[in-house]
């Protein structure tokens, strides 16, 4: 079947590459090169495009050795665009294989969504996912991309939310001194919120800290990277008196629970690490009851914001913030046991640690 003359639209027009030349063999590194050879993208039903998104994912992980969150963000976007088609009724359309009606449903997903009222950087997420999924497909079996033919919906200008100082000391506090939670959670929450808050620690770092990189008796915490391609940068970021208190509190609450288990911090169940599940639910039951929309990400914004406040400049935050480049952290290296630590030494939320649980 003949691929249907449609004309992507022109590099000037869109932010990211597209196909502009045809190259049998060589792989493109500007785009996708469409030959004519290339087969129609058509599945006898949704299931059979369910089993073949779930085959690229499982490759993208196994093989290409993509991070969870990647996969996450293609599957989430996957469902999306799944719903769409359902209740939509357009999967007929977008599974038959002609090219021109799959762009079309295309432009009718983002139509959708905008009615839906979501974001614009939600709308761009859910497209990029697809296309990275597409692009996949396009390359392991040779169909055609419909993605291609169409512009990346914009994602307009992200607004960074953090909380104020007054409603993250609120958050501390409650975290501290929540009557509804057992005494030893209340110690783990306070040390998982004090460390995004005071270190700026993303919620997959969190996750993945060892106790072996937390070292108390230096007051650092080493942070294993965890965004970009690669796995992100490697940092280290001194602790604060404050934080210091706090995670001596959590570790002394640790200690009494005779468990092998590598990571930092402990989950719900003995035996077994913090889950994302368990901190959802912790920053869900935050927000609900304090009336305060908090989130991890919210928390390292806070953290950049405040040390701002506090005074550290901002070539020392972006080092503790991680968004410097490999050569940059190591010239600085030595910023982390002196400027920086220095400068954090400022850093200080008006509320008393409670360094016990009862």
């Amino acid at each position: 079947m003949r691929v249907p003359a449609l004309t992507p639209p022109s590099v000037a027009d869109t932010p990211q590459p597209l196909p502009i030349r045809y190259d049998p063999v060589a792989p493109s590194q500007h785009g996708v090169f469409l030959a004519p050879s290339l087969l129609p993208l058509q599945y006898p039903s949704l299931e059979h495009l369910d089993a073949r998104i779930v085959a690229a994912c499982t490759h993208m992980s196994t093989v290409e050795g993509l991070s969870d969150t990647t996969i996450a963000w293609v599957r989430v976007a996957y469902a999306a665009f799944r719903r769409y088609l359902k209740e939509t009724r357009a999967d007929r359309t977008f599974l038959g294989g002609e090219l021109e009606r799959q762009v079309r449903v295309l432009d009718g997903w983002v139509a959708y969504l905008r009615v839906a009222d979501n974001a614009r950087p939600t709308i761009n997420t859910y497209w990029r996912g697809m296309r990275v999924l597409c692009t996949r497909l396009q390359r392991e079996d040779g169909v055609v991309n419909p993605f291609v033919f169409r512009r990346t919906p914009h994602p307009g200008q992200a607004r960074l939310r953090f909380l104020t100082q007054d409603a993250a000391e609120r958050v501390l506090i409650f975290v501290q001194n929540d009557a509804a939670t057992p005494a030893q959670q209340r110690v783990r929450n306070t040390a998982i919120v004090a460390i995004m808050l005071l270190a700026g620690l993303r919620k997959s770092e969190v996750l993945r800290l060892r106790v072996s990189a937390v070292d108390l008796e230096s007051g650092v915490i080493r942070v294993v990277g965890g965004k970009g391609p690669h796995g992100g940068k490697h940092r280290t970021v001194p602790m604060t008196p404050q934080l210091a208190r706090i995670l001596r509190a959590y570790m002394a609450v640790r200690e009494r629970t005779v468990i092998d288990v590598p990571e930092f911090f402990l989950g719900t169940r003995e035996g077994e690490a913090l889950s994302d599940m368990t901190l959802r639910r912790l920053f869900d039951h935050v927000s609900r009851v304090t009336g305060i929309h908090v989130s991890p990400h919210m928390l390292r914004h806070t953290f950049c914001t405040l040390l701002s406040k506090f005074g550290v400049p901002d070539r020392l935050a972006r080092e503790a913030m991680g968004h410097a480049d490999e050569k940059t952290l190591r010239r600085y290296q030595h910023v982390y046991e002196g400027e920086v630590a220095e400068a954090m030494m400022k850093f200080t939320l008006n509320v008393d640690v409670d360094t016990g649980a009862t």
